[in-house]
């Protein structure tokens, strides 16, 4: 395969990936608390062109060539990293909050995480929505318990509150006073860089991410939701701008196709 079009090829292979990725912004672009991923891109080292039968002078000082280098030519791309964005504002759109009124939606204003205790372990979430089972446990919309600093909450069956500092309360039917029985375990990374998307809207910790540390300036709403920070315009855009691209890459694969056929037909006619 010549270079032409393994270039061309490798930029297929880039933007099928690209799709891939804006395919599920869009397709989550109601999704609570779902933060949308990008693709960047890397190009292979380029290569400078000259003509092949070109001659070189030697000289007492030196050598000089007769004809100048033609210029330089892309080997290809490749997809470098895909991250994810975790910023409140996408171009001149801020993520909004639904109020919802339930007790039980909780959503975070500013950086940080829920803690989930998955049957993987630990996964942590921006997605609020939670409920509580038939034993009065805390969980997400997945059915695992949402963790506290003490461990997993049990409200049981009585009132239920959350203040902005994420302190969990209860007040009994016949009671006139809150029990405050844990703290949510929120939770923030060094690098956000370094937490990888699991499905369901979790995240797990790698070593990339530092230790985890407390969150800063961060507020829970109760009775709201955090909406998804996918601008559905500017995905729409970018899937139309992946497609022309994938085309522009498809059809130089086509011309490289031909010009090597053409040149296999050429040689084997001036032998025969």
């Amino acid at each position: 395969m010549n270079i032409g079009m393994y270039s061309a090829a490798s930029g297929m292979l880039a933007q099928w990936t690209a799709l891939d990725i804006a395919s599920n912004n869009l397709a989550n672009v109601n999704t609570t608390g779902f933060k949308k991923d990008e693709v960047l891109f890397k190009a292979f080292p380029e290569r400078l062109m000259s003509r092949f039968y070109d001659n070189v002078v030697k000289i007492p000082l030196g050598s000089i060539d007769k004809s100048p280098i033609v210029g330089k030519m892309g080997t290809g791309v490749e997809v470098n990293e895909v991250i994810t964005r975790f910023e409140k504002r996408d171009g001149e759109t801020i993520i909004p909050f639904k109020k919802t009124d339930n007790k039980f939606d909780l959503a975070l204003d500013g950086e940080g995480f829920f803690t989930i205790a998955t049957d993987k372990g630990e996964r942590y979430t921006r997605a609020g929505a939670f409920t509580i089972n038939q034993d009065g446990i805390l969980v997400d919309m997945n059915g695992f318990p949402v963790l506290g600093e003490k461990g997993i909450i049990n409200v049981g069956y009585a009132d239920f509150k959350v203040d902005e500092f994420g302190n969990v309360a209860i007040k009994q039917d016949l009671s006139m006073e809150w029990e405050v029985i844990d703290k949510l375990k929120l939770v923030d990374f060094y690098d956000k860089r370094g937490i990888v998307k699991e499905g369901k809207n979790y995240y797990y910790w790698t070593k990339e991410a530092g230790e985890i540390k407390e969150p800063e300036n961060l507020k829970v709403l109760q009775g709201f939701l955090e909406g998804s920070n996918v601008n559905p315009v500017i995905e729409m855009t970018k899937l139309i701008e992946i497609q022309r691209a994938y085309e522009a890459c498809q059809k130089a694969v086509q011309s490289e196709d031909q010009l090597l056929g053409r040149a296999v037909n050429d040689i084997l006619n001036m032998r025969g």
